[in-house]
C-alpha cells in the first residue's frame, strides 16, 4: 500500500479504505466511513468485533476506552488481552502514508545497519511493512485510532476450501 501512495492519493481521496483479504464480513461501509469523520483527529477507524475468549489470542486484539479511543493493539498475543479482535477492515485517513513512511524509515534505518551476514539471514525485509505491528501497535494510545465496533458476521478463511467460521 505505501509503495503505491502516489497513484492513491493521486485520486484526491479523503479516505482509504483498507481489507484484508482473507475475510468474509458484513459492515455497513457509510457507517464506519461516518464515525471515522466523526473523529477529527482520527488516523484510522478500525473495525472489530467482541468473539469467545478462546477464539481472541489468534487475532489481533484491541483494548479501547469508553470513547472507542484504541489504547492497546496486540497483534495475536500469546495471552489473553481482550475478546475485542480486529476484523482486519480499516478507514484511514490519507495521513496513513506519512506514518507509513516513518515506519518504513525506521525499517530502512534498522536494515542498513545490520552487518551483510544478518541480512542474509534475516526473513524481515525493510520493504514490507506490517499494518498491524509497524502501524497499530505503535498508534494505539496515542488518540488517533478508534474502534468501530460492529455486530455483523464476520468469518476469516484460511484457504479456498477451508469453510470459514463465523462470529
Amino acid at each position: 500500500m505505501y509503495h503505491f501512495r502516489d497513484q492513491i492519493l493521486r485520486g484526491k481521496v479523503d479516505y482509504v479504505v483498507v481489507l484484508q483479504a482473507d475475510v468474509c464480513f458484513g459492515f455497513p461501509l457509510t457507517e464506519v466511513i461516518e464515525f471515522h469523520r466523526q473523529n477529527p483527529n482520527a488516523l484510522g477507524t478500525v473495525v472489530g468485533k467482541k468473539v469467545p475468549r478462546d477464539f481472541a489470542k489468534n487475532f489481533g486484539c484491541i483494548v479501547s476506552n469508553e470513547n472507542n479511543e484504541i489504547l492497546h493493539y496486540a497483534e495475536k498475543p500469546e495471552t489473553f488481552v481482550s475478546d475485542t479482535i480486529s476484523c482486519g477492515i480499516y478507514v484511514f485517513s490519507p495521513e496513513i502514508f506519512d506514518r507509513l513512511g516513518d515506519a518504513f524509515n525506521v525499517r530502512s534505518q534498522e536494515s542498513s545497519s545490520q552487518t551483510v551476514l544478518s541480512r542474509q539471514l534475516s526473513v524481515d525485509m525493510p520493504e514490507v511493512l506490517s499494518l498491524e505491528t509497524d502501524l497499530l501497535v505503535k498508534e494505539a494510545g496515542a488518540g488517533r485510532l478508534f474502534l468501530f465496533k460492529t455486530e455483523g458476521s464476520w468469518g476469516q478463511m484460511k484457504s479456498a476450501g477451508f469453510d470459514p467460521f463465523f462470529f
